[in-house]
């Protein structure tokens, strides 16, 4: 009876551990660090940078012209159509300087024209330098030549009267830059005066010119 008794203490002691560890919760298995839930907001991409400004050292500008003329204090005005050139080398990215030539032409009646041609030079200014749109203002100064042709009519003969005389103008224009190398002169607006047959006591004579045209751009500032 002690030896059952003594077996069954001896089974029990191994058994009570032997359940214990069965019910014994499975010890956690390496696991992965949580990750932090809260994520850093994505990187702003960059914004995209504004296109370098493009100075060109030349521009070649030609198109159309309207002058008109007032031949002194009192007296009527002439509209007169023509064409007009330029080259302006640009110094600075706001300082330039500017040769313009331009021809106009008036017929008086069917027996007599008129034409007034100028080469000016002077420096021109860019005050917000190259963009898009492009304003500027410029003095130019230099010669005018007057030449007026009258036919023969009525026994008469032909006749030409002509004269050279200083010049000078002041205004500005507006450019649209289209692409790298050309424009278009949206418009120029000039105030100028001539001198032509001073000698004889003529007045000097004011004008107004108005120019629309393209531009050719070329070379890097």
């Amino acid at each position: 009876m002690r030896t059952l008794a003594g077996i069954f203490v001896l089974l029990m002691s191994f058994a009570v551990p032997a359940v214990a560890q069965d019910a014994a919760p499975n010890p956690p298995q390496d696991q992965p660090a949580p990750q932090d839930q809260t994520a850093p907001p994505p990187a702003e991409s960059p914004k995209p940078k504004a296109p370098p400004r493009h100075t060109p050292k030349f521009e070649l500008s030609a198109g159309f012209a309207h002058r008109s003329y007032s031949l002194g204090a009192g007296s009527s005005s002439v509209g007169m159509n023509g064409l007009y050139g330029s080259v302006e080398y640009n110094w600075k990215t706001w300082l330039g300087f500017a040769a313009d030539g331009l021809g106009v032409y008036n017929r008086v009646d069917s027996n007599q024209t008129e034409s007034i041609y100028t080469f000016l030079v002077g420096p021109q200014i860019y005050p917000f330098k190259h963009r898009k749109l492009t304003p500027f203002g410029q003095f130019l100064y230099g010669a005018g030549y007057y030449r007026e042709n009258t036919s023969p009519y009525g026994g008469f003969g032909s006749a030409t009267k002509t004269d050279l005389s200083r010049a000078w103008e002041g205004g500005g224009g507006l450019d649209l830059n289209l692409r790298k190398h050309w424009g278009i002169r949206l418009v120029q607006f000039d105030y100028g005066s001539t001198h032509f047959f001073s000698g004889s006591g003529a007045p000097s004579q004011s004008s107004y010119r108005v120019s629309v045209g393209v531009v050719y751009r070329f070379g890097e500032r």
